[in-house]
């Protein structure tokens, strides 16, 4: 057996010991979810794993637009027929059963024993589970994907709502409704996320074909990247005018304005991704952009940098432009692994692996923490801060987490950007703490070139700093001097958010749309009436006319074994 088939078999044991919840049909009544783990399966009898509905079973009980994740196991007396989920659970599912089926898998097998440790050490359950009460079984969902929303400057479309408008609360991006959006990147102008599969999806500002849709018009809604479909992104990072992507395989792809060299090989502009060649060997775990500058960071805690060095942004010790990935030696020098680096509009920040923070480039309104603004050619350690976790950047700013979840700032206060509360604080050239709610934890924190966004420990969302266009979500377009609730959020489970240049994204739990979001139907965008009433799509939560959601569908992977309402684009991807 080859490595792959191996590790595959592997896998897909470790699968089916953690179990899940499939469904099962019988002799009479409906099909119905039970949960399934390998240890509850005697196998002594079982002659044969059956694919497809080929049992006397499944044909008094069809369910023919699933026979592709079905299967039975055969014994000399009975049959136990089930269906999956999904292709991939099906998949897992039968290689493994197959597989102790044929006796390729006994007691001492080493896929076996590799599995028991894979299913002991964590591996993902199923999404659903099953509590039998009684007569009746109960299934229960962990909901594990998210949806996008997008607020602030509409201009360009960077927002993606399918116009240029400010939003001045977030709202839902129902392009992206029903995708599952795990990771995403905001910029000055434009954006990008990335679905569980990999695809991803750019919209925004399309000037030097930073979309990578190989012209430069602009984008209103989310549209996936063509040149990438055949590969899995993992990572994305946007500039003012470039975007940079790294894959499963340890690519980095560069597209957009090439001018400083910031692509990382010599290009005016690209408008479809290339990979970048400097950077294939360096086993890339981080990608980053600034405004005018690009960098990734390594498995071994190096950090490159390339493009733009007027401020001395890169680390190297000049103002030279550097057109490929070259290691800042300053922090190999000294023996430090960063763990995390962020890049600004001209400044750049990296954490170390013990908590340490190394700052350098400009040191305009004295947003390096140094004491003073004079800029920094080479990373310089802020001694007075320890157990550092999360950096972010901004124009003239810089917003610092620690490990303990407290929040210092440092730069400029103009727009109320430091979160201190106070107006007449015109800058502050070290770190001071943020005003926080009493109490409160963060976890996550994102800057914009002068507003921030954090999450805090219980996953609510918090802004402060310039409110122009809306970017901070409340509702208007006033600053905020100190940390505000954002309160669209308040009864949603937030998983992380981004600040753009005037705008701001942030990944929600999935879950239904609320009825006052919208006013309108997400499809045909026809105002809901008294006649036309709002249906919500069991698929993907959003809200639709009848008309646009008229069609029912089982949707297994949710835990609805009978059809259900979903809307035409919902219809259109499961049926196929």
């Amino acid at each position: 057996m080859s490595d792959s088939s191996s590790a595959g078999l592997v896998e897909a044991l470790a699968h089916a010991l953690v179990g899940g919840a499939l469904l099962k049909a019988g002799r009479s009544g409906k099909p119905h979810f039970r949960q399934f783990r390998l240890a509850r399966v005697l196998f002594e009898d079982v002659n044969e794993v059956r694919i497809g509905q080929k049992t006397k079973v499944f044909s008094s009980n069809r369910m023919i637009e699933h026979e592709h994740i079905s299967f039975s196991l055969i014994t000399s007396s009975r049959t136990l027929d089930v269906i999956c989920k999904d292709v991939s659970e099906f998949q897992l599912w039968t290689m493994a059963l197959q597989a102790i089926v044929e006796g390729r898998i006994v007691g001492d097998s080493p896929e076996l024993t590799d599995a028991l440790q894979l299913a002991d050490s964590g591996a993902k359950s199923s999404e659903l589970t099953v509590q039998v009460r009684g007569k009746s079984a109960v299934v229960q969902r962990r909901e594990d994907a998210s949806d996008l929303y997008t607020w602030g400057d509409g201009a360009s479309g960077r927002l993606g709502h399918g116009d240029e408008e400010c939003r001045l609360v977030p709202q839902v991006v129902e392009a992206l409704l029903g995708t599952d959006v795990r990771t995403f990147a905001t910029a000055a102008a434009h954006m990008g996320a990335i679905s569980p599969a990999g695809r991803l999806y750019m919209w925004g500002r399309g000037g030097f074909g930073r979309l990578g849709q190989g012209h430069e018009r602009n984008r209103v809604t989310p549209l996936m990247v063509g040149e990438l479909r055949e590969t899995k992104v993992v990572a994305l990072a946007a500039g003012d005018a470039h975007t940079l992507a790294l894959t499963d395989s340890n690519a980095v792809y560069a597209w957009g304005s090439g001018a400083d060299g910031r692509l990382g090989f010599e290009c005016a502009k690209k408008r479809t991704p290339k990979e970048v060649p400097a950077a294939g060997a360096l086993d890339v775990t981080q990608v980053l952009c600034g405004a005018v500058s690009s960098a990734v960071v390594t498995a071994a805690g190096a950090l490159y940098t390339w493009g733009s060095s007027d401020h001395g942004q890169l680390g190297h010790g000049d103002l030279t432009q550097v057109t490929e990935p070259k290691l800042v030696d300053a922090l190999a020098d000294a023996g430090v692994a960063v763990a995390f680096a962020a890049m600004g509009v001209s400044h750049t920040a990296a954490v170390t692996t013990d908590g340490r923070l190394y700052m350098w480039g400009s040191g305009e309104s004295g947003k390096l923490g140094t004491g003073s603004e004079a800029d920094a050619l080479l990373p310089t350690l802020i001694d007075h801060l320890t157990d550092v976790k999360a950096v972010a950047l901004g124009a003239s700013h810089t917003v610092i987490l620690l490990a303990d979840g407290s929040v210092y700032a440092c730069g400029s206060n103009r727009m109320g950007q430091l979160g201190i509360g106070a107006k007449d604080v015109v800058q502050e050239t070290r770190p001071v703490r943020v005003s926080l709610p009493d109490g409160l934890v963060v976890r996550h924190i994102s800057s914009g070139n002068d507003h921030v966004a954090a999450v805090s420990a219980d996953d609510k969302v918090l802004t402060w700093g310039l409110g122009l266009g809306g970017r901070l979500g409340h509702g208007s377009e006033a600053n905020h001097w100190q940390p505000t609730f954002v309160e669209l959020f308040n009864d949603k489970v937030v998983r992380t958010v981004e600040c753009g240049g005037a705008h701001t994204a942030a990944s929600v739990v999935h879950g239904w749309v609320d009825d006052g979001e919208t006013k309108q139907c997400m499809a045909c965008k026809s105002p809901f009436t008294f006649v036309r009433r709002r249906h919500h799509c069991r698929r993907c939560g959003g809200l639709f006319c009848g008309s646009c959601s008229s069609r029912k569908f089982p949707l297994l992977s949710l835990g609805f074994s009978e059809a259900v309402r979903v809307c035409d684009k919902c219809y259109s991807i499961v049926s196929n």
